[in-house]
């Protein structure tokens, strides 16, 4: 299976903080409050909903505003979306889901199903490629089959029904939803259009931000840790990869139709990964407002973030659509992450050339406890979990454990091997 990681050049240095010019500009607006959500319509106008001015597009690319507003009973506007066949979407903070036909120009309300409207109301909404609508709101998660005219229920599965953020992961249809509770957050996956779900995650933290990259992986992000968590497998596991900076706490995720991601922080601006989340350098010259709330792009390439003071700013210049395929330049493990783990941990690595590869665990007396991995790889970016069983299937003792990986290249060179360190504790 090819998995090597492929990724965007840019022809604006976007990733050069060094650079004296600067990599943002302001976009004269829209000045109505935090700026929740920005989404671009596909022939390029560019609707925002904000904390206090309700709707605004724009219909050259940020350089002038217009609120949109009429039918609109609720100007705290949490998001705005699009759906295939060009309805708009807009979720409220007191009086739910409102519906435009029009490119925005008229609102009318659209909740039939939606029990509970009382805030925070109808928040994030995303859709399927043939146009079913979901929608987290009070009470869980509801669907609309019918462009959003009514809603429906639905929550089995799902213990934690105070949802935070969802995606649709377009290629297999399967939908994430992430609930909180209290302090911690639980992962829901749907693979049958949400008609029942299943817990395949918790973490310590609210789930704010979930974006789907150009190659099909999912990024989650908390907006609490310093860490972009990335899914290879459809949410079966969730590797961290910290972003580069303790004070950089990313609260949203944008990947781009082009193949860059940017991470929106809460203190220290935006950050970009130009190789599908696994490493990620901070891009904010031109950027004075370190809150970012909301980010965006058009097909042209611009990046837009919306801030929590209030406006929008682009990009200076639009990102090119020159594709290279990037492979390592070593062999390399990382250090598994978390560690200390319990229940599971992620081992990271990485191969310069197609290799065999080896990953067993083995205890301090070095007997071996697992065989996470004997297969044929091709050169790129991998990880596996061990979810602390051996062989048998049967949990093993908290401790300390050995990770040997050996990794012998097709090409008859030397074989590669390193070893790691790491603890259990139950």
């Amino acid at each position: 299976m090819k998995t090597s990681v492929v990724f965007v050049l840019f022809v604006f240095a976007l990733s050069s903080e060094a650079s004296a010019q600067p990599l943002w500009q302001a976009c004269n607006g829209p000045y109505a409050g935090q700026v929740n959500s920005i989404t671009v319509s596909r022939t390029g106008t560019v609707f925002v909903g904000t904390q206090s001015g309700g709707i605004f597009k724009s219909t050259d690319k940020g350089g002038s505003w217009a609120p949109i507003n009429s039918g609109l009973s609720d100007t705290w506007v949490n998001c705005v979306a699009i759906t295939p066949n060009g309805y708009i979407y807009a979720s409220t903070w007191s009086k739910g889901l409102f519906r435009s036909t029009d490119d925005g120009q008229s609102w009318a309300p659209s909740n039939s199903g939606i029990s509970d409207l009382s805030p925070p109301g109808v928040g994030v909404l995303d859709f399927t490629p043939s146009g079913t609508v979901f929608a987290m709101a009070n009470g869980g998660m509801y669907r609309s089959t019918d462009l959003g005219t009514s809603w429906k229920s639905i929550n089995t599965g799902i213990t934690w029904p105070s949802m935070t953020t969802l995606i649709v992961e377009p290629k297999s249809g399967y939908v994430f939803a992430g609930a909180a509770y209290n302090t911690s957050a639980q992962l829901y996956r749907s693979t049958n259009n949400g008609d029942s779900w299943n817990q395949v995650n918790t973490f310590s933290f609210w789930i704010h931000g979930l974006t789907v990259s150009t190659e099909g992986h999912i990024l989650l992000c908390t907006g609490y840790d310093s860490f972009v968590r990335r899914s290879t497998d459809l949410g079966d596991s969730w590797p961290a990869y910290y972003v580069g900076s303790d004070l950089a706490k990313p609260q949203v995720l944008l990947a781009t139709p082009r193949g860059g991601i940017f991470a929106g922080t809460d203190k220290t601006g935006v950050y970009q990964s130009k190789d599908d989340g696994h490493t990620w350098s901070a891009v904010n010259n031109g950027l004075p407002f370190g809150n970012i709330i909301s980010l965006a792009s058009n097909l042209d390439g611009y990046v837009f973030a919306g801030t929590e003071s209030g406006g929008v700013y682009r990009s200076v210049s639009p990102i090119t659509n020159i594709a290279a395929e990037m492979t390592p330049n070593d062999f390399q493990l990382d250090q598994n992450y978390p560690n200390p783990f319990n229940p599971s941990t992620t081992i990271s690595y990485e191969l310069a050339k197609n290799a065999s590869v080896k990953l067993d665990v083995y205890d301090v007396m070095g007997r071996k406890i697992r065989s996470l991995l004997d297969d044929s790889k091709s050169a790129g970016y991998y990880t596996v979990v061990w979810n602390g069983r051996d062989e048998a299937g049967s949990d093993v003792s908290s401790g300390v454990y050995i990770y040997q990986f050996v990794a012998t290249p097709s090409n008859g060179e030397r074989a590669f091997k390193q070893s790691g360190k790491l603890m259990l504790t139950r």
